[in-house]
């Protein structure tokens, strides 16, 4: 299928489908192999994905997602957090204490943060990740 069959097909731009196909190659994911069109000159691309290489692909980059995931999981369960009331952000209790519990950015009171919410939805998400890798080499 033509590069621009791909586009239409998908409703995006051509050089979207061509930044796309790089980047498979460069991960090893895609091949493709040149030919130079007789008639008019150009060259023509023949692109393959490689399936093997694609899922392998696949799971190692749940695999990175997952090892950042628990490496934020841990730290959000080992900080005491602060926040400010308009919601600008949140800061570690270290922080918080250097700026004498003021929001740095609207000079409001920072209160202490429940980010239970937070914690319970990153053990969801790692909980997920690990059961679909599960049966999978580390």
């Amino acid at each position: 299928m033509r590069i621009a069959m791909v586009a239409k097909r998908l409703d995006i731009h051509v050089n979207h489908v061509r930044k796309v196909l790089y980047a498979l190659y460069e991960n090893r994911v895609a091949g493709y192999r040149r030919a130079r069109d007789e008639q008019s000159g150009w060259y023509l691309y023949y692109w393959r994905i490689e399936p093997e290489r694609a899922l392998e692909y696949f799971y190692n980059n749940k695999r990175l997602l997952l090892q950042k995931l628990e490496k934020r999981l841990e730290a959000e369960r080992g900080t005491i957090f602060f926040g400010c009331g308009n919601g600008d952000q949140k800061l570690p209790f270290d922080l918080a204490a250097e700026n004498d519990f003021k929001c740095p950015r609207c000079g409001g009171n920072l209160g202490p943060y429940d980010n239970s919410g937070v914690v319970a939805a990153l053990e969801r998400k790692v909980e997920s990740l690990r059961q679909h890798l599960v049966g999978r080499h580390a």
